[in-house]
C-alpha cells in the first residue's frame, strides 16, 4: 500500500469514528436530556369559546434510571395556567402536567410553548408546543362586507352576512344602537337557538362618494360576548379619494402653525362629471388660490392658516368641498377632518 493510500484510509477511518461519536452523543445524550417522555409531544387543546375555561392534561413519563425532580413549569400566554401534580417522579413512573385554558377576547388559532424545568447538573428544559382555537358563540360567515353605492345613478350599495349560533344555548341579538350616517344594518332574526342562523343585511346610501371603513356592532345577550362585530367597507363606484384623508397637526405652537400651508387633492372618476361650487372653511383657514385641475379626474386645493384664533385652542373642525353633479344636478359634499392643539405663543 502506498503512503498516499495509507493516509487516505486513515482519514476515512477517523471521519467514520467522528460520525459515530456524534450519532451516539445525539442518541444517548446526557442522562437528564432523555429523562422524560412527553405524551403527547405536541399538545393540541380542545377548542374553547371566548370567556370559557377548559382543563387539559399532559403526561410526563420518567424513562431514565434515576429520579427526576421538577423545578417548575411555565407558559408564555397568561391564558394558560399550568402545574405539575408531583414534585418528583421515579424511574418508569408517570406524573401529570395539569392546566387550564381560558379563551381570551379574540377568536382565532393560537400557539405557545410550555416549558418544564427539571433539576440536574445543568437544569434542563423540556419545551412542549401547544396549540388551541378560540371560537365565538355567534359565528359570522364573513369578517367584512363591501358596499358599492353609486352616486351617479343614485343607487345604494348592499351586502349581507350570515350569523350562526355555534353554542348550546339561545342567544339574543339586537340591531346596532348607533350607525354612521348613511349606513343601515338590519337583522333577519333577533333570537338564535343553538345551531340556528340568521341573515344580517347592510346598505350604504348613494350619498357616499369617498371610501370608508366602519365597525358595526350587534349587541348580544351572552355575558362573555357582549356584541357581534362586522366590518363594513364602503367603496363607492367612481370613488373620490382624498389626500390627505385626515389632517392631524398634533400639538404645536401657534407661530409654527401660521407658517404652514395645507395641500389637499381629490382624485376619482366621478370628478369628470362634477363642477366645483364652493369650499367651506373654519375661520382659521383661508384658500391660497382657486382649485387647480391637473387632469380630468384630479383637483388640487391649497389652504393657509390665518390668525383667527388665540393660542391654547383645541382644533376640531373640517373642510367641506362642495361639488355639483352635472347630469343629476345634485350636490355632493367632500369632508376633510381637521384636528390638533395650538399652544400659547408668548413670543407671537
Amino acid at each position: 500500500m502506498s503512503v498516499r493510500a495509507a493516509v487516505a484510509l486513515t482519514l476515512a477511518i477517523l471521519l467514520a469514528l467522528a460520525v459515530v461519536s456524534v450519532w451516539l452523543f445525539i442518541a444517548l445524550g446526557s442522562g437528564s436530556a432523555r429523562a422524560l417522555e412527553i405524551i403527547p409531544e405536541k399538545a393540541v387543546l380542545e377548542p374553547v369559546f371566548v370567556g370559557e375555561s377548559r382543563p387539559f392534561e399532559i403526561q410526563l413519563k420518567n424513562v431514565s434510571g434515576e429520579s427526576v425532580e421538577f423545578r417548575g413549569v411555565m407558559a408564555g400566554c397568561a391564558c394558560l395556567k399550568v402545574r405539575i401534580a408531583d414534585p418528583r417522579v421515579e424511574p418508569g413512573e408517570t406524573t401529570v402536567l395539569t392546566g387550564t385554558l381560558r379563551g381570551r377576547g379574540r377568536a382565532g388559532t393560537f400557539h405557545d410553548e410550555l416549558l418544564v424545568v427539571v433539576a440536574g447538573a445543568q437544569e434542563e428544559g423540556y419545551k412542549i408546543p401547544t396549540q388551541w382555537d378560540v371560537k365565538r358563540r355567534v359565528e359570522v360567515s364573513a369578517e367584512a362586507v363591501t358596499l358599492r353605492p353609486d352616486f351617479a345613478s343614485a343607487a345604494a350599495g348592499s351586502a349581507s352576512v350570515v350569523l350562526r349560533n355555534a353554542s348550546e344555548q339561545a342567544i339574543g341579538l339586537s340591531d346596532p344602537k348607533t350607525l354612521p350616517t348613511g349606513i343601515k344594518a338590519v337583522l333577519e332574526s333577533h333570537r338564535l337557538l343553538p345551531g340556528q342562523a340568521a341573515t344580517a343585511r347592510f346598505s350604504a346610501d348613494a350619498t357616499f362618494v369617498t371610501p370608508g371603513r366602519f365597525s358595526v356592532s350587534f349587541p348580544s345577550s351572552h355575558p362573555s360576548e357582549r356584541a357581534v362585530e362586522v366590518q363594513v367597507e364602503v367603496e363607492p363606484v367612481g370613488a373620490i379619494r382624498i389626500v390627505p384623508a385626515v389632517v392631524n397637526w398634533g400639538v404645536l405652537p401657534k407661530r409654527e402653525l401660521l407658517e404652514r400651508t395645507l395641500d389637499v387633492s381629490l382624485q376619482g372618476e366621478l370628478l369628470r362629471t362634477c363642477e366645483f361650487r364652493e369650499v367651506k372653511l373654519p375661520a382659521y383657514l383661508s384658500s391660497v388660490r382657486e382649485p387647480k385641475s391637473p387632469g380630468p379626474t384630479i383637483r388640487a386645493f391649497a389652504f393657509r392658516v390665518n390668525d383667527a384664533f388665540a393660542g391654547g385652542a383645541d382644533i376640531k373642525a373640517e373642510i367641506i368641498i362642495v361639488y355639483r353633479h352635472r347630469p343629476s344636478g345634485r350636490s355632493l359634499n367632500i369632508q376633510v377632518p381637521l384636528s390638533g392643539f395650538v399652544l400659547n405663543d408668548q413670543s407671537g
